[in-house]
């Protein structure tokens, strides 16, 4: 019998997040075709790749030096490296094992011609494959138009069973009319989020609040809150490897993000009947309307009014709720997803 072939999934981040969520999606649905191992810096995502027996190679930092000490330990015959710095880092292995760089955001140096794109450029010749989340990645590159034909759009998995299981299975139920789903960075733009927040609880005082997630802004983001004094507002979960309890005990999920790849929290939001009130950026745009939430861009007012309306008219959320399970069933293609994956595995591997 042929022995499985091996695969070495690369990502800078230790906690987990949509990104990393994706990778343990891709593992578990190919454990029967290749043997897959996860290689990160060590944190937060080690307990949820034990909860679900994924084998872990944890290192300190993600460095070139670490990366081929995980290359000449494990001898994949494919790297998997998910986001920009894992691909650049790969790529400066000197390897010559094929290398997918997955990217599941867009970020603003993108778009300008600076150090990094030029760097990226050159990095993005030896991939064999670059795989996106949305269009707009590689629309926004400013080299981007030169590697297209080794680009695949591939979005992002969506499984209703498995978020309705985790929702179902988890323990932590507490009810919110909003909630935040994502890491306190820059990119999900939380400061935006609480001024929004402060003038929702002018209208309505008693209005409760989930923050979901971790981050380097958390200490700043906690100071903003008493600040606004909405202490008796806003509860702070901070890490959950399962937030899915909170999500589905929510009202209205509030994503105004500066920039996204897909957008995989609105999704997962929608699949358990939460409208999402978003600023639209990346993939956002592709499956979040009004019928479903609303696309606010950066426009204060807009969400202050459109989330008002959302928790004061039952009849309106309960609209919007049932047209969200709807649009989530269109965009649920867990099986789809994977088979394009392993198209591009076979591709690079032949």
């Amino acid at each position: 019998m042929e022995k499985k072939k091996r695969i070495l999934h690369i990502l800078n981040s230790n906690s987990f997040s949509g990104a990393e969520n994706v990778v343990i999606t891709i593992i578990e649905n190919m454990k029967d075709t290749y043997n897959c191992a996860y290689f990160s810096p060590t944190g937060p995502i080690s307990k949820v790749l034990a909860e679900e027996d994924i084998p872990y190679i944890a290192v300190e930092k993600l460095s070139v030096h670490t990366l081929r000490k995980a290359i000449a330990d494990f001898q994949p015959n494919l790297i998997h490296a998910h986001d920009f710095r894992a691909g650049m880092l790969s790529c400066l292995t000197g390897t010559h094992i094929p290398i997918i760089n997955h990217l599941h955001n867009n970020s603003p140096w993108l778009k300008s011609f600076s150090p990094w794109t030029i760097a990226y450029a050159f990095c993005c010749r030896k991939f064999d494959r670059i795989l996106t989340v949305s269009a707009s990645v590689m629309d926004e590159f400013i080299f981007g138009k030169y590697f297209r034909n080794k680009t695949k759009i591939v979005g992002n998995p969506v499984d209703l069973k498995k978020i309705h299981s985790l929702a179902d299975k988890s323990t932590l139920k507490n009810k919110s009319d909003i909630i935040f789903l994502g890491r306190l960075t820059p990119s999900k733009n939380p400061y935006f989020f609480l001024k929004v927040i402060n003038c929702i609880v002018k209208k309505i005082p008693d209005v409760q609040i989930a923050v979901v997630g971790d981050g380097e802004l958390r200490n700043r983001f906690e100071s903003q809150i008493k600040e606004y004094h909405l202490e008796h507002n806003i509860k702070m979960y901070g890490f959950q490897s399962n937030p899915y309890g909170l999500v589905q005990n929510s009202r209205v999920m509030c994503m105004p993000s500066l920039w996204e790849g897909f957008g995989l929290a609105a999704v997962e939001a929608l699949c358990l009947g939460i409208p999402v009130v978003c600023s639209g950026a990346g993939g956002l745009s592709d499956f979040v309307d009004e019928q479903c939430g609303m696309i606010c861009g950066q426009d204060l007012n807009r969400y202050v009014g459109e989330i008002i309306k959302l928790l004061s008219n039952e009849s309106y959320l309960s609209q919007k709720s049932n047209m969200s399970k709807i649009r989530a069933k269109h965009i649920a293609n867990i099986r789809p997803y994977i088979e394009s994956i392993l198209e591009q595995y076979k591709y690079c591997l032949k």
